[in-house]
């Protein structure tokens, strides 16, 4: 038993001096998205939208916003919106989102003008309602 104890400690040592190590490894997979479309309040695509302020809304009225979208993909994408997370939920039978570009195809490198449009409906003074918030998800496909 002590022999096979003063080999194996020779063989240990004998590794450890040509350089092998001992260890264990783990492959952690890593993922991530490349943002190949981005969305400004400029022409020059100098100011990111990040967020949409429709300020003080009065029922029956209809509000608009210009962006400005650029591919900065090598191919076309196809632009779709979606909108969601009302907060109340019931906001959403009271108001209408929606954009101009919905199912459209965006040329590689193209820079172009979007209308958004907001509608509050005149029955909003009927639901209670007096602040909300929604989530607007840009959805970008490519072929």
């Amino acid at each position: 038993m002590k022999k096979t104890w003063s080999i194996l400690l020779i063989v240990v040592s004998i590794g450890a001096l040509a350089g092998f190590s001992y260890g264990v490894f783990i492959t952690i997979p890593n993922t991530g998205h490349a943002q190949m479309v981005q969305y400004y309040w400029d022409a020059d695509a100098t100011q990111i939208v990040t967020s949409i302020d429709w300020g003080d809304t009065s029922p029956g009225a209809v509000y608009t916003k210009t962006i400005w979208i650029k591919n900065f993909a090598s191919k076309q994408v196809t632009l779709n919106l979606a909108v969601g997370n009302w907060t109340p939920a019931a906001a959403s039978q009271y108001m209408a989102f929606s954009w101009n570009r919905d199912g459209e195809a965006v040329a590689a490198g193209l820079t172009l003008n979007s209308t958004l449009t907001l509608t509050v409906y005149a029955n909003l003074t009927q639901s209670g309602i007096s602040t909300w918030t929604c989530d607007t998800t840009f959805v970008e496909t490519w072929p």
